[in-house]
């Protein structure tokens, strides 16, 4: 019976051997630092655009300088506005990081825009928002007895992806005998995310009191920027003579069109104000 009593405790030594052994395997490299993960700062994320999708990119990197496998590896990323509206919620999983190595890699993920005007959440489009970013990573460690997860919350300011247009006090012209225009000024401030696309900025220029068009006209635009330039509106020679020496007001319809969104309307007033008035 002492030889047996023996052998147990050989095993039960041996067995508390090895889960003190585990124990201080998995609890050194969190403790030294060997186990961490740098996760973005807000100046770290990378804002785009294509094809109807504002893309957001962040880097994430896992340092494993311990003695263990890192597995099951999944990083979650959700963004919400300011009223709790889930503009993304997506999952990248990268399997196995092996012990002794440094993992970099960046997340990327995207907000459809075409989807969010088609669901009558077409108000990011125009306007300013507070975004929170949540990105966290978990994962299983130590033979996969240890659980490990880490989660990092950043906010942001969103401008709008159209942040504002409109018009100046327009000129009226006659470059040639029976050649009669308005030279209308305007601009179209768009965010930077979408420098290196142009867009048609179009305008239908109608009589606010009588419904009647009076002009339209289509320029080429630069996106990505505070961009002004004057539209030129061929009208008739008696809308020319009747706005040399009269006020109007007029409901201009802008339609706005670049690559990868459906057709953006906006409607704004002009008040003219005539060169000879009294």
């Amino acid at each position: 019976m002492s030889s047996l009593h023996r052998v147990l405790r050989i095993v039960i030594s041996i067995i508390n051997i090895i889960i003190a052994t585990l124990v201080i395997t998995s609890v050194w490299p969190f403790a030294t630092g060997e186990f961490s993960v740098d996760l973005p700062q807000a100046e770290d994320i990378d804002w785009g655009y294509a094809g109807g999708l504002v893309t957001l990119s962040a880097p994430v990197t896992v340092h494993n300088a311990g003695f263990y496998n890192i597995d099951d590896v999944v990083v979650r990323a959700s963004v919400t506005n300011s009223t709790k509206f889930e503009l993304i919620n997506a999952t990248e999983r990268w399997g196995r990081i092996p012990a002794g190595s440094v993992f970099g890699e960046t997340v990327n993920f995207s907000i459809d825009f075409r989807n969010l005007m088609s669901s009558g959440a077409s108000w990011m489009v125009f306007n300013p928002d507070f975004f929170e970013i949540e990105i966290t990573i978990s994962c299983r460690y130590t033979l996969g007895l240890v659980g490990f997860s880490a989660e990092y919350k950043l906010p942001y300011s969103w401008d709008g992806l159209i942040i504002d247009m409109g018009f100046g006090r327009g000129e009226l012209a006659s470059p040639s005998p029976g050649v009669y225009q308005i030279s209308q000024p305007y601009y179209v401030w768009t965010n930077s995310i979408l420098s290196g696309y142009g867009g048609d900025f179009s305008v239908e220029l109608r009589v606010a009191s009588s419904g009647n068009l009076t002009a339209s006209s289509t320029d080429h635009i630069v996106l990505g920027r505070n961009y002004s330039d004057s539209l030129i509106l061929a009208i008739s020679q008696t809308d020319y003579l009747y706005l040399l020496s009269n006020n109007e007001t007029f409901v201009a319809t802008i339609t706005l069109d670049f690559p990868g969104m459906p057709t953006i309307q906006q409607v704004r007033v002009i008040n003219w104000i005539a060169p000879i008035y009294w």
